[in-house]
């Protein structure tokens, strides 16, 4: 017979988040600090009990803080991640570098947060704002690690980063990756306007390392900086060349520096992570390891890097043929996924499983990918994110019809629509096996963890 097991601490305490406006799943509106302020004091303040270094972006966000938690935790100081969203399990949100914190952390943390805040009345909190689903978890975070005892912290930003509700801390160093055009309704509609929010994260007197950024991005982030009398570390201008040279199980990478001032040498290492991008972000997370504490050796930043594992980031999952997971969801990220497909496999050929939540530039999307694929499945990402179907459709036809020269039956042929997204997914392995091509699925996190799910049974 079938017992069911009971449910964890943290299923249940995600459940009890139902009930709070969740805006992962919802159009988000206008933000503030204060609610967030007002809950962490209700708990005396538990992100004051430790290190921090808080990272923000458009995109790499998520690999970075895996990165700088592996240097760290090699270094020997016990670190915590807080990262969005989750593909399984919502564990996977506060974490440790290589998996959970004992279940009685979560436990003793999730039942203060109850007492604190349950039967809290709008009129008690500033402006009559309730908390959010992501406000309520990053408090747990900041809570979890108090009681796991952790030295550093490496918190990921939700959206934006001068409004998010991880903003309120005062970090040892801030870290912003690539900056794109995202959630443009609420960030704004340039890449100005974006990061500005982005560079909110920056605090007064304290260091900010920064990835490879468009111009226009660079340019307010150099501002912000003066503006905060934070000394600002840009790779281009550390970084003298990234090497990589990946294959399907693993990538060599070498990192070369302009100079010797902030490191001794090169760092060599091989990453499990595949991409330029990987590189990149392991390059990002070397040097703020390296200021945030200084006495890391390139040793220990070479062991951390190889250490470090990310699901869903030009993850292969099976290999005959592969199917690659790739939540690439805006066009440079969906272009450098696409670089290391061509780089491992150049001439074999590339079936499509896409999905995206609908705040993202389709279009252009749609226009990087028709041309490498030769069977395209559309669907949408599983039952959390909203998205619009239509448009979806439209700009596909659209890059379609540029490819095949306005052959509609061509367009028709490669097209494959269904919005029931276990019929989708389904179809497409099956396709893809049967035409022994390629499968690459990408455009959202949301869609990854449900072919996950099917491929694992």
């Amino acid at each position: 017979m079938y017992v069911k097991e009971p449910k964890t601490q943290m299923e249940l305490y995600s459940e009890w988040l139902d009930d709070f406006v969740n805006y992962e799943k919802t159009e988000p509106k206008a933000f503030t600090l204060e609610t967030m302020k007002y809950v962490d004091a209700l708990l005396d303040n538990p992100d004051k009990n430790y290190s921090i270094i808080h990272a923000a972006g458009s995109k790499g966000k998520g690999s970075v803080c895996k990165m700088i938690g592996c240097i760290l935790d090699q270094a020997g100081k016990k670190t915590g991640i807080y990262s969005s969203p989750h593909l399984t399990n919502i564990e996977e949100r506060i974490s440790t570098p290589y998996g959970f914190f004992d279940e009685e952390i979560y436990r003793i943390s999730t039942d203060k947060i109850y007492k604190k805040i349950q039967g809290l009345l709008p009129f008690q909190i500033p402006g009559n704002a309730e908390p959010t689903y992501f406000e309520m978890m990053t408090l747990l975070a900041f809570e979890v690690f108090k009681n796991a005892g952790i030295e550093t912290a490496v918190l990921e930003t939700g959206m934006g980063g001068r409004l998010d509700a991880t903003n309120i801390v005062n970090p040892l160093i801030s870290v912003i990756t690539p900056i794109e055009l995202e959630h443009t309704r609420i960030l704004g509609n340039t890449i100005e306007q974006i990061a500005t929010e982005k560079a909110g994260i920056i605090k007064r007197n304290r260091p900010v390392a920064v990835s490879f950024q468009n111009p226009k991005a660079e340019k307010i982030i150099r501002e912000k900086a003066a503006e905060e009398d934070s000394t600002a570390y840009f790779i281009k201008d550390i970084v003298d060349e990234i090497i990589w040279n990946p294959s399907p199980s693993g990538m060599d990478l070498e990192i070369r520096w302009k100079d010797k001032k902030i490191f001794k040498r090169n760092i060599k290492t091989r990453l499990k992570l595949l991409g330029q991008v990987q590189g990149e972000n392991a390059a990002l997370a070397a040097l703020s390891c390296k200021i945030a504490y200084p006495e890391i050796t390139e040793e220990t930043i070479e062991k951390g890097l190889s250490k470090a594992w990310i699901p869903s980031r030009f993850e292969i999952v099976n290999t005959n043929p592969p199917v690659i997971l790739d939540g690439a969801h805006t066009p440079l990220s969906i272009s450098f996924s696409l670089e290391t497909l061509n780089s491992l496999w150049p001439d074999k050929k590339v079936n499509l499983l896409f999905a995206c939540a609908q705040d993202k530039k389709v279009e252009e999307i749609s226009r990087i990918l028709c041309p490498r694929c030769s069977k395209i499945f559309i669907t949408k990402p599983g039952n959390t994110k909203p998205c619009n179907p239509e448009r979806m459709v439209k700009a596909f036809k659209e890059s379609l019809l540029e490819k095949f020269s306005e052959d509609h039956q061509k367009v028709n042929e490669t097209l494959d629509m269904d919005l029931d997204f276990v019929n989708s997914i389904n179809r497409a392995l099956k396709t893809s096996e049967k035409e022994n091509r390629i499968l690459l699925v990408t455009g959202s996190f949301y869609l990854t963890a449900e072919v996950k799910k099917i491929i694992s049974g």
